[in-house]
């Protein structure tokens, strides 16, 4: 089920998700969570890919604000949908234009899953200061992705150095493996002996913010000193 609404306003997303959530028989209260994703159209249907594998493990309300042109007159477009082509969840497309775009979290409050934890994800350059944003403000968890942005690395030391609870960045994520694959190196072999490190190294390409990952040099000490 889908609407598609023109030049509309909050409250009428509102009734429009109501209405398509009684066509469908769905109920908010199976919501893990509020998914708020922010991009721009360049990168849309790359968001709503990612939100759509992310719904499927955890069923959740997406909200997707779409930043459009700045300098248009304010104008607020949205596509409805509960089990459609974003997964059998609820989600909200908003294309938003002039300073609206400015301001989503006067038409994003009002849409999020009542008693549901939130997620802002920005699938675009970040602000500074993620925790005072008036989006994240509105979060539990804050996602960001290093990796997306002009310069990786420097976007990188700007998360550690406005870092606050709740923050996340997927360039941490990424790591996973590699650090499940150092754990395992240390753990005792037969006898319970257990392995030394003697030197490492670590090969990425140019930019990749993960590579240069100064917590995983901690963690590894860490490790270490627990052994």
């Amino acid at each position: 089920m889908s609407t598609t609404l023109w030049d509309t306003n909050g409250s009428e997303i509102v009734k429009a998700l109501s209405a398509e959530r009684r066509a469908a028989g769905a109920l908010a209260s199976g919501m893990a969570l509020t998914l708020v994703v922010i991009t721009d159209e360049n990168n849309v249907a790359e968001a709503e890919s990612a939100a759509t594998t992310a719904a499927a493990a955890h069923p959740c309300r997406v909200l997707i604000v779409v930043r459009r042109r700045l300098d248009a007159e304010d104008r607020l477009d949205a596509e409805v949908q509960v089990g459609g082509r974003l997964g059998a969840n609820e989600a909200v497309v908003m294309r938003m234009y002039g300073r609206l775009s400015l301001h989503a979290e006067s038409v994003v409050l009002p849409l999020l899953a009542s008693d549901a934890p939130v997620v802002t994800w920005w699938h675009q350059q970040p602000p500074d200061r993620l925790a005072y944003d008036a989006l994240g403000v509105l979060a539990s968890r804050r996602v960001t992705d290093c990796a997306s942005v002009e310069d990786p690395v420097k976007g990188l030391r700007r998360r550690a150095k406005d870092y606050a609870p709740g923050d996340t960045d997927l360039a941490w994520t990424r790591t996973t493996p590699w650090r499940s694959l150092l754990a395992s190196a240390y753990d005792p072999a037969p006898g319970g002996t257990r392995a030394q490190a003697v030197g490492g190294r670590v090969v990425a390409e140019a930019g990749n913010p993960s590579a240069p990952f100064p917590a995983r040099v901690a963690w590894r000490r860490s490790r270490e000193n627990r052994g």
